[in-house]
């Protein structure tokens, strides 16, 4: 995690009127909706230094200062936004709409920025949806960095789906309009790079990738769908299918039944895991839990809870317990709630200390915990091609569509969980 100055925020958010400063004691409204608005003479940053623009569009949120937000409105007010690409007469677009995050500052906003070209062996696509995921929410709280990217802007977004727009040098096997998703990782020098976390993402119109993480759409699949299977959906397959090897018939936990953990549950149901329990504090997430193939739910809020797992497993507890959230107390709930010689799987960001008081609990009992991040390259293809023959379904995934200038509205949907969304898409 990266500590940004509180001096540093709280100077950007005075000199910047409509963009919004957090404070680490947060309010009954944690994510504030910030003023959208177009400037003047707004400079950006980009790749061939710093360039004033005219028709800026910027609205966003400065994490860590501690001055009062009362005074600053709580819906976007729009002024002036950029009319929609249909209705520009122009023989050429050379700008999009991206929505970007400075590293440094916690400044988040909606830039009107070049168009890019894709450099040898990469290509553009053209965004036809993007989810937005709580890795998104950790970012713009500044409670997550990538590896290889902890400053300058960033365009948000890595649950990408679009078309084919143009092919950059050495290209050879995809063609302009070929419907694709883009797989999470691009693998670079012994290292692994996460799209819209160590370079630019699919908040955007367009995007460049590397050809190598373009993956096709079967034609029955909405872009929506497509967009969230990386990540979303790949997450819990591979932490589900490879981190923990889960086996048919193994008896299974699932802590946190959201925008991963749902599809989590569906995954379980799949591969044959039995029981599968849904652990999650929201009435209705137990709900759909149950719809979708939970056999049992539980509310980890009552006092009872562990007890209550191990009474759907004869006493023992699971053979794998899933945290799809990222917090402490529920990491300690996957402990004492699984078997001995089981498996507990850290797939939720926590920035957060954990304190295991009895450490030889583990080395007693042989339990283990692993950690799970994205997934391999055979990920997306699989699942894709599951999805084109039928034999999985997320299509009732989709909770809401926005557009780009509303991003903000979408932020806050998840933040605050209005209508229990499971995936928010970005349309652009």
């Amino acid at each position: 995690m990266v500590d940004f100055p509180n001096s540093a925020l709280l100077q950007s958010s005075q000199q910047s009127p409509g963009l919004l400063s957090l404070g680490h004691q947060r309010t009954s409204r944690d994510l504030l909706v910030g003023h959208v608005r177009r400037g003047s003479g707004v400079r950006q940053a980009s790749h061939g230094g710093d360039q004033a623009h005219d028709n800026t569009v910027e609205f966003g949120f400065a994490f860590g200062a501690s001055t009062p937000t009362a005074e600053l409105p709580l819906t976007p007010s729009v002024e002036r936004l950029p009319p929609s690409r249909s209705s520009r007469n122009t023989a050429k677009e050379t700008e999009m709409l991206a929505a970007q995050l400075d590293l440094g500052t916690g400044v988040f906003g909606v830039n009107e920025v070049p168009i890019p070209d894709p450099q040898p062996g990469w290509v553009r696509v053209k965004v036809r949806a993007c989810g937005v995921c709580l890795t998104d929410l950790h970012m713009l709280k500044g409670e997550l960095r990538g590896i290889h990217r902890q400053d300058g802007l960033l365009t948000l977004g890595h649950e990408i789906a679009g078309e084919v727009d143009l092919l950059g040098e050495g290209v050879d096997t995809w063609r302009q309009g070929d419907r694709v998703a883009i797989a999470l990782l691009h693998y670079k020098d012994g290292g692994e790079f996460t799209v819209g976390v160590d370079f630019d993402g699919g908040w955007a119109e367009y995007v460049v990738v590397p050809a190598s993480t373009l993956v096709a759409i079967p034609d029955s699949l909405p872009f929506d769908v497509a967009a969230i299977v990386p990540d979303a959906v790949s997450t819990p397959w591979a932490a589900i299918t490879e981190t923990a090897a889960v086996r048919p018939g193994e008896s299974v936990a699932v802590w946190g039944v959201g925008g991963v953990g749902t599809h989590a549950v569906q995954i379980l149901r799949f591969v044959g895991a039995a029981p599968i329990i849904a652990v999650d504090p929201l009435p209705e997430a137990r709900d759909r839990a149950l719809r979708l193939g939970a056999d049992f739910v539980i509310d980890p809020c009552a006092e009872d809870a562990v007890e209550k797992i191990k009474s759907l497993t004869g006493g023992t507890g699971v053979n794998v317990a899933f945290d799809f959230v990222g917090t402490s107390s529920i990491e300690l709930q996957l402990l004492a709630a699984s078997a001995p010689f089981g498996r507990t799987i850290w797939v939720g960001a926590n920035s957060k200390p954990f304190t295991l008081d009895v450490p030889g609990i583990l080395l007693f009992f042989r339990q283990q915990i692993r950690g799970h991040y994205a997934s391999g390259p055979a990920a997306v293809p699989d699942l894709l091609r599951l999805l084109g023959l039928g034999r999985l379904d997320f299509s009732t995934s989709i909770s809401g569509r926005f557009p780009l200038s509303e991003i903000s509205t979408a932020i806050e949907h998840l933040e605050y969980k209005v209508d229990n969304p499971v995936r928010l898409v970005v349309v652009p």
